[in-house]
């Protein structure tokens, strides 16, 4: 059997798609993929800097944020809209991100997905995250601000209707 073969046709069974824990889980992999070259930059930075006073001390934690939210973005944005369509622990669990037509990501989507949950999940409280679990299609409030899905490696979704009709629905 081909690949195609084992692929599932997806419209509205929510069992397709990821749901709220095994996301959770994933989300807390790559947290801690990330953490540990972040400290090492953290502290590395932090000797080298050596920040004395109160505003150095201000500066670097400014740095080291932006630092943070950069290494972040880059990996998240990166994976998502390569061929894997996933971070690596997004992989693991067996999960992809794709747009409605179920196709690979942009960068520049992927970039404002991630931002769009850094910043829409902090300010519901994390009532973004726990959308899923009342949504069609399990969706996070920053998967419908990017018009993405997160759904099971071995899915393909049937595409959309074009608004554009063929020669014979206009006749």
């Amino acid at each position: 059997h081909s690949k195609k073969d084992h692929d599932l046709s997806v419209t509205n069974d929510r069992s397709q798609y990821g749901g709220f824990w095994i996301r959770f889980s994933a989300v807390a992999a790559d947290t801690v993929i990330l953490l540990l070259p972040q400290l090492a930059i953290t502290f590395l930075s932090k000797n080298l800097m050596s920040p004395v006073g109160s505003v150095e001390n201000t500066v670097f934690e400014v740095y080291d944020t932006i630092l943070s939210i950069v290494i972040g973005w880059i990996y998240v944005a990166g994976f998502h809209s390569s061929s894997w369509q996933a971070t690596p622990a997004k992989r693991i669990c067996r999960l992809k991100v794709v747009d409605y037509d179920g196709e690979r990501i942009s960068f520049p989507r992927a970039t404002g997905r991630y931002f769009a949950q850094m910043f829409f999940c902090s300010v519901t409280l994390g009532i973004g995250w726990i959308m899923v679990a009342w949504t069609a299609r399990r969706q996070c409030i920053h998967d419908i601000i990017a018009g993405t899905l997160v759904v099971k490696s071995n899915v393909t979704l049937p595409k959309q209707k074009t608004a554009t009709k063929t020669k014979k629905e206009t006749t």
